[in-house]
């Protein structure tokens, strides 16, 4: 597995407008100053981040072998569920009914549907999470793992989505972290990951706490990539910084509370996924939804596009293989491939009427920002 060096001299700068191979932009954040951030009202404002639209021009569709995906074997890593005994601890966010007016969708609110299908010809199906009958999914894993990511940029409050992958990394699209113009004015601030996030009760909390990130990466082909989509790899991580939750006492990871997911690479391709995250045109964006469909089609550079209609706000949100829920009692590692990760939201078709999703394949781009993340602080992975 490549491995590239990480330069740490000035982890609160940019390390270079134009990434080397052996270094990858990121960002030092400043937890305690974003958790004091994002005040009741802050959060209630956020607007979910519009999801990027390929230019007609830079799209080039076919079969698999359309792709640039990095060559080489498949690598895996096994999920792992959160200790069984766990209680949420619902930390307020904000109470709904005060007058300020919540931020409108990017569209009209849609009706999960069960069978879906747009002109492209590609189905799916879309429900709540909560959909499945097993109510407080955040006592359940994978659900448990995927949240709202909050961040600050050009003087707005935005919102992505994004999951835990390993016990201190989060994984997000690069375009949820850094504007990808290859400047340092691009990167975004008070990053703060809310999991198993559920705005369906009046008075709306935080089920697991809010966690502030402490440093962050994304990828050269993102960071230089001009802001466009399809993106050779729109991907990011995030470091978040331990809490002490009470009744947890000392400093917790994240992983340990909410568990993390697995992943494999170069599996994009001839899959079928299960895709989560908190689009504005579901619900308002106030509840996790699934979307569920088989493989589309390739797109150039290095992405695949599934059925799906997923809007601003699913940004960022994990592309599942073999996904399966557990019960709090069925905690640790799970066995064979269930719960992997294979991509992340990336973009939806220009034509809405095409309903498509795409994403970057996960190939050596994101190894080697997992990688990095995982090899600069003892215990992250």
């Amino acid at each position: 597995m490549h491995r590239p060096a990480l330069a740490l001299a000035a982890l609160s700068v940019l390390f270079a407008p134009i990434a080397r191979a052996a270094d990858l932009p990121a960002q030092a954040g400043s937890p305690d100053a974003a958790l004091a951030y994002w005040t009741p009202e802050r959060f209630k404002a956020a607007r979910p981040r519009p999801m990027p639209q390929p230019l007609r021009a830079n799209v080039v569709t076919g079969d698999a072998s359309a792709t640039a995906a990095s060559g080489g074997l498949s690598q895996a890593a096994a999920g792992h569920a959160p200790a069984p005994g766990l209680k949420p601890i619902h930390e307020p966010l904000f109470d709904a009914r005060t007058p300020a007016l919540r931020p409108a969708a990017e569209t009209e609110p849609v009706t999960p549907s069960p069978q879906d299908v747009g002109s492209a010809k590609a189905p799916y199906s879309t429900r709540t999470a909560d959909s499945s009958g097993a109510g407080d999914i955040e006592q359940y894993y994978p659900w448990s793992t995927v949240g709202k990511l909050y961040y600050s940029h050009g003087g707005q409050n935005w919102i992505c989505s994004a999951a835990v992958i390993k016990p201190r990394i989060v994984v997000t699209a690069g375009h949820c972290l850094h504007e990808g113009d290859g400047s340092q004015g691009g990167w975004h601030s008070n990053v703060v990951f809310v999991p198993a996030y559920d705005g369906s009760n009046s008075f709306v909390t935080a089920p697991w706490g809010r966690w502030s990130a402490a440093l962050f990466w994304v990828s050269p082909a993102w960071f230089n990539g001009g802001g466009g989509v399809p993106n050779k790899a729109d991907l990011g991580v995030i470091e978040l910084q331990d809490r002490a939750l009470s009744p947890f006492g000392s400093a917790q990871r994240i992983g340990d509370v909410t568990g993390w997911l697995g992943y494999r690479t170069l599996g994009l391709t001839n899959n079928h996924t299960t895709k989560l995250g908190y689009p504005s045109n579901f619900a308002g964006g106030e509840k996790m939804i699934e979307s569920a469909s088989g493989w589309h089609n390739a797109a150039f550079p290095n992405n695949a596009e599934y059925g799906g209609d997923l809007g601003g706000g699913a940004s960022g949100g994990p592309w599942i293989e073999n996904f399966a829920v557990t019960t709090p009692a069925e905690g640790g590692a799970l066995a064979g491939g269930a719960n992997q990760l294979v991509g992340i939201t990336s973009y939806k078709s220009v034509d809405g009427a095409r309903r498509i999703n795409g994403a970057s394949i996960l190939d050596s781009s994101f190894t080697a920002l997992l990688n990095t993340a995982c090899k600069h602080k003892a215990r992250n992975c």
